[in-house]
């Protein structure tokens, strides 16, 4: 097919999401063999496949200027319009091809979250430019169910995608790869499946394995005995403040994750930090067994842990995962990136946003400042964006190459997007798929792409910081996320999405030309 594809974006001038989306979905779309023109006011990406028109908007109200110089061009060489955006004015139907529409998000929504009376307006001008787009579109699609609901009469839903033949773990910390610790002791993990146990049997092993309380008191060990001190809390807090959707855990066949080590006590210290444990599910628990809580990581015996002068402190910290392992045919290797990067030496977080507005990076860098660094003194923290001060312990990189932030994502041990709105959340699939545990705010993209805090962990702002620090100092944890992202990625495959697309584009073009053998245009 000849496809025009519309986006005011493109990563070569812009960190928006839905330039990133259309710049991977119309490299894909080459690939996949057909023709791909992407009109934008943007210079072409390093790396574009695609041929690009560039559309003059000028300096002032570029997304309305977009809007009416789309009008003035003939798209009738084309075969279909793929808008990402800014389609409304294209009405006549005398030079251009069906047009299908996707829609990232909603103005509406994001108008609720955004600061300034200002930027309110103009999110609710942008709404009623969005809902126009629906009338004038062949056929609209929205990229997640939460999105859906801002545009009455519009029922399908076709997730973004990520590439996942460039964004995948390090060769070294595939969790597939990893087959025991340095000494070939096997530490895998083995996914417990629990059935035929009764609800209440069912909601006690959820508190005793993965509600707990973590106490620390001298450095969070028993001054008797030495172990770890572990209590449980099933208070109302811990459920009322983490996103868990328990029900889904007890109706479903629930997947539980522990240590398969002969020791019920395994150590996670003893795991090597550069491969993280895999997940099978070669074995059932007994009835009567239950998750071990024994192999969370003490954060006083963390190396990078600074109990010094340390006040007491408590982490409530509730994850809810399926754990699986992800097939190794799923890992391809990608030029110019470096797949045998292991994870960062010390503790490290990344965040890829902006500094203000909904993505949030100054919280983040307060709560890093205030929670992090006083417990995990050698932490880091990478902020993928350009407008951010000068902090201690934190790098402020800028833009930087695709090749760049692959590395990253895969050398971070936690990805956070404390984000208050996100129609979809594009950086939260990359992360999973780079194999790094992804820590997000309950905005909607985050809870959906996440599957209400299964395959991420989703938690309000007064618990990010309590949250992070968990992540970071346990290990066991954090290697469960990892897995549960790999898994949950699959979803988001950028091929799988493409097909969805070529048979929409092939259905417009049987409706609006029945003459045509679509087989002629799909080259």
């Amino acid at each position: 097919m000849n496809i025009a594809m519309i986006s005011l974006y493109l990563p070569s001038e812009t960190k928006m999401g839905v330039g990133y989306q259309a710049h991977a979905m119309a490299n894909a779309l080459v690939a996949r063999g057909h023709g791909v023109t992407l009109f934008t006011p943007c210079a072409k990406p390093d790396g574009a496949l695609y041929d690009l028109h560039h559309v003059d908007v000028g300096t002032s109200l570029r997304t309305f200027r977009f809007a009416w110089n789309l009008k003035k061009i003939d798209f009738s060489g084309f075969d279909v319009i793929h808008a990402h955006g800014d389609n409304y004015w294209l009405w006549s139907r005398r030079h251009r091809p069906a047009v299908i529409r996707t829609m990232h998000g909603s103005c509406l929504a994001e108008a609720w979250k955004v600061p300034g009376i200002k930027e309110k307006l103009r999110m609710l001008i942008l709404y009623g430019a969005e809902v126009l787009a629906t009338l004038v579109s062949d056929k609209t699609v929205c990229v997640s169910a939460s999105t859906l609901r801002y545009y009455p009469g519009l029922r399908t839903v076709i997730p973004n995608g990520v590439d996942l033949r460039a964004f995948t773990p390090a060769m070294g910390n595939s969790p597939q790869r990893h087959q025991g610790t340095k000494t070939g002791r096997d530490t895998g993990l083995t996914t417990e499946v629990v059935e035929g146990r009764g609800e209440n049997k069912e909601l006690s092993m959820i508190k005793d394995g993965l509600a707990t309380e973590i106490t620390e008191n001298n450095g969070g060990m028993n001054p008797e005995s030495g172990s770890q001190n572990l209590e449980v809390d099933s208070s109302a807090e811990l459920q009322n403040n983490l996103i868990i959707d328990h029900c889904s855990l007890i109706t479903e066949k629930s997947s539980v994750a522990k240590c398969s080590q002969p020791q019920s006590t395994q150590s996670v210290e003893s795991v090597d930090d550069s491969c993280p444990v895999s997940v099978t599910s070669s074995e059932t628990i007994s009835p009567n067994s239950s998750p071990s809580v024994s192999s969370v990581s003490s954060v006083a015996n963390n190396p990078f842990v600074s109990t010094k002068n340390s006040e007491p402190a408590t982490l409530n910290l509730e994850s809810v995962l399926n754990a699986k392992r992800m097939p190794s045919s799923s890992v391809q290797s990608v030029k110019s990136v470096d797949r045998t990067a292991a994870k960062a030496d010390v503790p490290t977080i990344l965040f890829v946003g902006t500094y203000g507005n909904r993505k949030r990076g100054k919280l983040l860098m307060e709560i890093f400042a205030r929670d992090i660094l006083p417990k995990l003194p050698a932490a880091q923290l990478w902020m993928v964006c350009s407008d951010a001060p000068p902090a201690a312990n934190v790098s402020v990189l800028g833009r930087i190459s695709q090749q760049e932030l692959i590395n990253r994502y895969r050398r971070a041990w936690a990805f956070c997007l404390p984000s208050t709105y996100e129609g979809f959340g594009i950086p939260y699939i990359e992360a999973m798929a780079a194999g790094t545990a992804v820590v997000a705010s309950p905005n909607v993209g985050a809870v959906e792409v996440t599957r209400n805090g299964r395959d991420g962990l989703v938690v309000a702002d007064d618990k990010l910081g309590q949250t992070l620090l968990q992540v970071l100092t346990d290990k066991t944890l954090r290697h469960k996320l990892e897995a549960a992202g790999l898994e949950r990625v699959k979803d988001f495959d950028l091929n799988k999405v493409c097909e969805q697309y070529e048979e929409i584009y092939t259905g417009l073009i049987k409706k609006n030309n029945p003459s045509t053998d679509c087989a002629d245009t799909a080259d």
